[in-house]
């Protein structure tokens, strides 16, 4: 259904306000999302515009697919972060299985790995006024049943950012060191 409505309106991106899907249809939008992100569609949940427009920022800069994440946990004296949810295109990873949606135990969403390597990590304000771009490398992590299915641990230099004034909740994660493209990308605005 959600390509059907990508290919009448000629859609490069969409978001769904996921969560009122469990009343109506009793499902989850996780794997439909997934499916179109790694078509090239830009998917993002929670009816989060921001985070749409903040996938096709990193999208236009880096041609690469996104993970659309949580950050959930971090472990300052170790110098990691653990980012989650529940839809990921499946080009990303390492290897992944199906399983139900964290929050709802319904649905089909992806749980995935990811192999070890370079990542950037971004977020811009829906006004485009400003982003955080920081890249950081992916590390080995085992799967917690208390969030979201797919789960990355990313060892990371600096956490200010995100203990002190990040941008909103949902962040987008992309293979690759790509923080100078995106600040080259905001010199041009």
């Amino acid at each position: 259904a959600m390509k059907r409505l990508v290919e009448k309106y000629e859609l490069c991106g969409v978001t769904i306000r996921c969560f009122d899907l469990l009343d109506t249809i009793k499902t989850t939008g996780c794997i439909a999302l997934a499916i179109l992100n790694a078509e090239g569609i830009y998917g993002g949940c929670e009816g989060d515009v921001p985070a749409l427009l903040s996938m096709a920022v990193l999208g236009a800069v880096t041609g690469k697919p996104m993970f659309l994440c949580n950050p959930n946990r971090f472990d300052t004296v170790a110098g990691t972060g653990l980012f989650a949810h529940c839809t990921i295109p499946t080009t990303m990873l390492q290897d992944f299985c199906l399983n139900t949606h964290f929050e709802s135990g319904i649905g089909v969403a992806v749980q995935g790995t990811f192999a070890e390597g370079d990542c950037t990590i971004f977020k811009c304000e829906g006004d485009l006024s400003r982003f955080h771009a920081q890249e950081g490398r992916i590390v080995p992590t085992e799967f917690s049943d208390m969030l979201c299915r797919t789960q990355v641990k990313v060892k990371l230099d600096d956490f200010s950012y995100f203990l002190t004034r990040p941008i909103n909740n949902h962040h987008i994660l992309c293979l690759g060191r790509h923080a100078a493209d995106v600040e080259a990308f905001f010199r041009l605005l």
